[in-house]
């Protein structure tokens, strides 16, 4: 196949998932002010709550010490949003592990 021939399908897909956005894509919800979940009630009117993890990675020896944290773990870095519900909807994989010990 070649690029153009990708690109455009591509985009074929992109596009359509663009116009079925408000179908396959549910709008989170703020926490409610009146919320008494004890997990819950200090995020009034926020979507969520955000944390990041490392998960333990294999990399080119060229790179280790990119991804090597400050007790010499090789790793990558996620951070992740949920909602009260415990729905991911904010997900960014892939930080260097050395990225969070700054």
């Amino acid at each position: 196949r070649s690029r153009e021939t990708i690109s455009r399908s591509f985009h074929n897909v992109l596009n359509g998932v663009v116009r079925l956005q408000y179908v396959l894509f549910k709008k989170p919800e703020l926490v409610s002010a009146n919320s008494t979940d004890t997990r819950w009630k200090w995020f009034k009117n926020c979507l969520g709550a955000l944390d990041g993890t490392y998960i333990k990675i294999r990399v080119p020896s060229v790179d280790k010490s990119s991804y090597q944290t400050q007790k010499g773990d090789i790793t990558t870095n996620m951070l992740g949003v949920c909602t009260p519900d415990m729905q991911f909807v904010y997900v960014l994989p892939g930080w260097k592990g050395s990225v969070a010990d700054g």
